[in-house]
């Protein structure tokens, strides 16, 4: 019975880790790599020469996925004694002592090296001086080319084999192998994702035009800056290029553009967002990485700086999941200064950043597509274009425009955003009132008597009783080129005082801590006034120059890079969001001719743990307001267009 090729089950690119499995287990030899407009490998078959075996199927990690092996994990704080080693590593140097000890054992070690060219490709070193070429990060998906089948040769020749790797192709390894050796070892890196090798080689080559001179090497984590050693190890996330002629570039991560993409997930292969080999799936004996937050959680260990800051001058993370791994870190234990760390404390410390990429996907960069799109059409100005994506885009359309907005606390952040990177200037905001509060009316004189010790909210609240938007609306309006509103406010609850309408938000008495009596304002109440809400913007603003944004309330909370936990009530969240797409509905249908912004993707739903924009449902976080920006961005070019 004939079985189906990789190529027949990969239905999307985010089912495909390039890892290359497939193409060493074919025994047919039919298949192969292309290489994508993004630069990532995927297989392709010749179906003419095509025995529908099924083996590179079988192989595949991403198409059998291992349920998680490791029941048991200990973790541990270490590095090289010898400073040599520790210096010339990214972290702690635990890499190199392991290759070390394997090579004394007449073994084999198999890593990843970046070659002249500026392609990263996995070999293998049998002597201790072909090691050097395997220390430090590259972050950049390395070509395995033939490593799987040369690791199995010299398994079977009963060598014992180190075999390093990103989790995708560690477990590529245990997939090609169907067997388990008793020789062979197995240490992946704690990983971020895997960014374009093309994105990577046209970065290479701008450096080079740019400095006029081709690069010797390239260090991804240097351990000096402009030639000086950092002090007490200060975070080591400097890019060090030497160029032939002698010269050297040294750039910190804020400072350059590739590093600071992958950071930000701009360029991340598409299975980065879906691996399926997170949680310990792919069955590594051990996994290394920077043991971040370590002056936080165990200050002791560490020296001080010159500064009295206690800081690491590379420390190695290590994560034991299996025997054998317990055995090989006790064979180097001689050679490194080690502790075993408390596991419910470092996940804690780690909660978005180590742990959440040992058993979570990276969430890419909300401008991956565009970026993308973008380099395609000019590779030769790739770190412009990463610049471009990692900030507000869009942004020089704005020049010299002017906006004012009524809406949500979200709504003014990202428009704040635009005034600062846009040249434009926000003219005026009507924030933290509903339009029924607005068109309510209310008794002469009485605001006097609200009194708020906020200044700010003092001032909202004699303008929510005097209803000033309403009655100088003519002004406000022709003062801005373009009014944005959002409906997120109208999820409150309104409060009578003394027959005077006001929002709840606003009628928060700081002095005696009372909100009032609420009052509920069914839907047939509130599009009366929003009819004649709308009806006084479209007497004086055209509509293609009026933008609704559909912000709603966020149901999680947590960071770019860490796990969203749902908040508690959840009913209330979802039955105040259905109450919110009933009136953007509404105004879409009764007003077609306005500019909607679409809600948010998922990925972007949630509010900012850091509390930068606090931590509440009604708040979000800083990537969900530069993609709101980017779209109103969007709708002010369309219209200046038209």
């Amino acid at each position: 019975m004939k079985k189906q090729n990789i190529t027949n089950q990969i239905k999307n690119k985010k089912d495909c880790c390039g890892c290359g499995a497939c193409v060493s287990a074919c025994s047919a030899g039919c298949l192969s790599f292309d290489i994508d407009q993004e630069g990532f490998e995927y297989p392709r078959v010749n179906e003419n020469a095509c025995i529908h075996c099924g083996k590179c199927t079988a192989v595949c990690p991403f198409l059998n996925i291992a349920a998680p092996a490791c029941q048991d994990v200990h973790i541990y704080g270490a590095w090289s004694k010898n400073e040599q080693i520790r210096f010339r590593s990214s972290s702690g140097g635990i890499f190199s002592e392991l290759a070390q000890y394997i090579i004394s054992l007449n073994g084999v070690v198999f890593g990843a090296a970046l070659e002249k060219d500026g392609t990263v490709a996995h070999h293998y070193a049998e002597t201790e001086s072909q090691l050097a070429r395997f220390c430090k990060s590259k972050y950049v998906q390395s070509h395995m080319g033939a490593c799987y089948e040369e690791a199995k040769r010299f398994l079977e020749e009963e060598k014992t084999v180190l075999f390093s790797g990103t989790p995708c192709q560690i477990a590529g390894l245990h997939g090609f192998l169907r067997k388990n050796y008793p020789n062979l070892y197995t240490v992946d890196v704690i990983c971020v994702g895997v960014p374009s090798p093309k994105v990577w080689k046209a970065y290479v080559k701008e450096v080079e035009q740019e400095n006029k001179g081709k690069p010797r090497s390239i260090i991804f984590r240097h351990k000096e800056i402009d030639g000086a050693v950092l002090k007490a190890g200060d975070r080591n996330l400097t890019i060090k290029v030497e160029f032939e002629d002698g010269r050297a570039l040294y750039q910190y991560f804020d400072k350059n553009e590739f590093f600071g993409g992958f950071l930000s997930k701009l360029f991340l292969r598409p299975s980065c967002a879906d691996c399926k080999v997170k949680n310990f799936a792919a069955r590594s004996d051990m996994q290394l990485g920077d043991f971040w937050e370590i002056e936080r959680v165990y200050p002791e260990v560490l020296p001080l700086s010159d500064e009295k800051r206690k800081i690491p001058f590379g420390v190695s993370e290590v994560l034991i999941y299996t025997q054998k791994g317990r055995q090989l870190f006790q064979a180097i234990k001689e050679n490194i200064v080690s502790f075993e760390a408390d596991l419910y404390l470092v996940k804690k410390a780690q909660a978005d950043m180590n742990w959440f990429l040992i058993e979570n996907s990276s969430q890419q960069h909300w401008n991956r597509d565009v970026f993308f799109e973008e380099f395609a059409e000019d590779p030769g100005h790739v770190k412009e274009i990463i610049r471009r994506n990692l900030g507000l885009r869009g942004a020089k359309d704005l020049t010299g425009k002017s906006f004012g907005m009524w809406g949500s606390f979200g709504l003014r952040e990202t428009l704040r955003l635009m005034t600062n990177h846009g040249h434009c200037q926000m003219v005026f905001q009507f924030r933290d009132s509903t339009i029924y509060s607005l068109m309510a009316k209310g008794k002469s004189g009485v605001g006097q008597l609200l009194v708020s010790e906020n200044p700010f909210r003092d001032k909202m609240l004699k303008a929510d009783i005097t209803k000033e938007f309403r009655l100088n609306v003519k002004a406000y309006l022709e003062a801005v080129d373009f009014f944005v509103m959002d409906l997120l406010e109208e999820r409150y609850g309104n409060m009578s005082w003394d027959g005077i309408v006001v929002t709840k938000s606003e009628g928060y008495f700081e002095n005696t801590d009372i909100q009032g009596a609420p009052i509920s304002v069914d839907f047939e109440t509130w599009k009366e006034s929003m009819d004649r809400f709308m009806e006084l913007l479209l007497d004086q603003m055209d509509a293609a120059r009026i933008i609704m944004v559909e912000h709603d309330l966020c149901g999680r909370y947590g960071k770019m890079n860490a796990p969203k936990y749902e908040y508690r009530d959840q009913e209330y969240i979802h039955a105040v969001n259905e109450i919110l797409r009933l009136k953007y509905s509404y105004v879409k249908n009764a007003w077609p001719e306005i500019t909607v912004i679409p809600h948010l993707p998922d990925d972007l739903r949630f509010t900012d743990a850091d509390h930068i924009y606090g931590c509440v449902p009604e708040h979000a976080n800083y990537g969900a307001y530069s993609y709101m920006a980017q779209k109103i961005a969007e709708a002010v070019r369309e219209a200046k267009e038209c």
